[in-house]
């Protein structure tokens, strides 16, 4: 009996190798019976058939168990075979009579087996054939603008980008193509994120074929795969364009697992090169470009030491200001300096540069690749100024170019510059014919003191020998201690001294007094000084903490003797103290 536990496989190899067997086991009997004897182990005769049908039993069985052994060493080789012991020649000899029924009822017993494992097999495999095949995801490829502009001679940046991807984008077979080249080429192409890619630009610009592989992009969403350079030739409305690559009939996306996308569709974009033309020059046309450029504050004032800042402002954009090129000036660096320059729009700093000069009278400003408002006034530039010395001097600015973030110049139309003013621009001396703030002028017995002191006691009153005081100010105001009314007598050591103030000129600073003395009993003369101070600033009266502040302009000393006067006269307005003395007139003895 064959063991079942075998696999569908070896039991088909099995039941086939017994049906052999049976047949070669029934020509092998029909051989020996043929030969009569000849050969040992068969009965002589075919009239006998009982010893016969044994030994025919047994060869029977013995061949049986061979071919199922040999059928079995398909699987594993057999060393059963030559025993005549093995238990399938018993179940041979057991099972099957005569030579006749057993290969006929073997295989009919191992039919059901057979049958079995080849159903099972193909259900199996069946899964995956019949597995209905995914669908490409859909997509689209767009630039990212609709319609643009660039300047004959420059050139501009512009992305493809996938409007919708799964499972990211790792490589793509396109062409980006120009229509007229004439207008603008193609001069760069990049893909974004890839590993390997063949860019191949054709020598007129008009077209750039590209494959590339290995991409690493975002996952999913909308994001730019290639960036595309071209260059304004002439001024003109051209179209850019998505296309096949050369040998394609469509535009090929892959993931970045090699899958394919169904790319339905592509959108181009109009690109005009130069001011006026196209549907761009509709909305920028060169009129819209004018603008001015003007310094604000118009005016500014500091100290010496200080600092302040102005603005460099263009006054009307339209498209941002996204380059440009100036220099701002001091015409007087002895009143200021220019210390510093923050540049409008936040250019990169490998895109820009400020050179201030030695003296700080100028700055030169370069910068492109600016991000500023798109219309309005936009600063351009912020300058920072510190005083120097007293005065004025102009802030002006020379401008080379200021261009749109798109590339296009402005025509400035007009540039204003601004004022710097340093602490006061009138530095000449005061006029001497001003009225004087205060002044205090003394009638003493004595000669002047040169400064007044009354710490030391270096003052008339200390030494007692002050007679009058009289205060003038700005509105010729007066005041006095002893002396009011006018006239009065003064006695010291038996003169008597008679005084009256006759008149202070401020136009001239001018001060004179009338002094007479008369003999009150043993007077010898006496010395009278008329001496002129002025006031510390800030003070229009006697201030002992502030008395050695006042300032001797000007002195008068006479000496008399009784029946004797003269008239005292002082000039407070001089800048050096002058001192001089007088005789008395004809006829009054001095």
């Amino acid at each position: 009996m064959i063991d079942t536990k075998h696999t569908a496989r070896a039991q088909q190899t099995v039941v086939a190798a017994v049906a052999v067997g049976f047949v070669l086991t029934a020509i092998v009997g029909v051989l020996a019976m043929g030969a009569g004897g000849m050969t040992s182990g068969i009965v002589p005769g075919v009239d006998s058939f009982g010893a016969g049908d044994t030994t025919m039993a047994e060869n029977d069985g013995s061949a049986a168990a061979a071919s199922a052994d040999a059928g079995e060493s398909a699987t594993a080789p057999s060393t059963e075979a030559p025993s005549t012991e093995s238990p399938p020649t018993e179940t041979a000899t057991t099972d099957v009579p005569d030579t006749e029924a057993s290969p006929t009822e073997t295989p009919s017993t191992e039919t059901p087996e057979t049958e079995a494992t080849p159903t099972e097999t193909p259900a199996a495999g069946s899964t995956s054939a019949d597995a209905p095949a995914t669908e490409a995801p859909e997509t689209t490829l767009h630039f990212d603008s609709d319609s643009e502009r660039v300047k004959s001679g420059r050139t501009a940046t512009y992305d493809v980008v996938v409007a919708s991807a799964h499972d990211g984008v790792g490589g793509a077979e396109m062409a980006i193509v120009v229509g007229d080249t004439d207008v603008a080429t193609i001069t760069e192409v990049r893909v974004m994120g890839s590993v390997e890619q063949d860019v191949n630009i054709s020598e007129n610009g008009s077209r750039a074929d590209l494959n590339y592989t290995g991409g690493d992009t975002y996952d999913s969403g909308s994001f730019s795969i290639v960036e595309v350079t071209v260059e304004g030739q002439s001024n003109g409305e051209t179209d850019l364009s998505i296309a096949p690559a050369a040998g394609n009939e469509e535009v090929l996306l892959f993931d970045e697992h090699g899958a394919g996308y169904n790319v339905t569709g592509t959108v181009g974009m109009s690109l005009t090169v130069g001011p006026g033309g196209g549907s761009a020059s509709e909305s920028t046309s060169e009129m819209a470009l004018e603008s001015s450029v003007a310094v604000q504050p118009a005016e500014q004032s500091v100290e010496a030491g200080e600092t302040t800042t102005y603005e460099v402002v263009l006054e009307n954009a339209n498209g941002g200001v996204g380059a440009y090129g100036l220099t701002v000036s001091l015409d007087d660096a002895s009143v200021g300096t220019i210390t510093g320059v923050d540049l409008g729009g936040d250019p990169p700093s490998s895109f820009s540069d400020v050179s201030i000069s030695s003296d700080g009278s100028s700055a030169e400003i370069d910068a492109v690749a600016a991000d500023t408002a798109d219309s309005g006034p936009v600063t351009v530039a912020t300058v920072t100024v510190e005083g120097v010395a007293a005065g004025t001097t102009g802030l002006s600015v020379d401008v080379s170019s200021v261009g749109t973030e798109s590339g296009f110049d402005y025509a400035i139309t007009s540039v204003s510059g601004a004022n710097l003013t340093v602490g006061t621009s009138d530095t000449s001396p005061p006029d001497s014919t001003d009225d004087p703030a205060a002044f205090q002028i003394d009638l003493v017995e004595g000669e002047p003191i040169q400064q007044l002191d009354p710490e030391t006691g270096e003052t008339y009153h200390k030494q007692d020998r002050f007679i009058v005081a009289l205060q003038i100010t700005e509105e010729e105001n007066q005041s006095g201690g002893p002396g009011s009314p006018m006239t009065r007598t003064y006695q010291a050591d038996g003169c008597e001294v008679t005084y009256s103030w006759l008149s202070f000129d401020n136009t001239t600073g001018e001060s004179q007094v009338a002094v007479s003395v008369s003999d009150a009993g043993g007077c010898e003369g006496v010395t009278l000084s008329y001496v002129g101070y002025e006031f510390p600033d800030g003070t229009t009266s006697w201030d002992a903490e502030h008395a050695d502040e006042q300032e001797l302009k000007d002195s008068m000393t006479v000496t008399l003797q009784p029946d004797e006067e003269a008239v005292l006269t002082v000039d407070v307005s001089p800048e050096e103290p002058t001192a001089a003395s007088i005789s008395a007139p004809a006829g009054i003895g001095l």
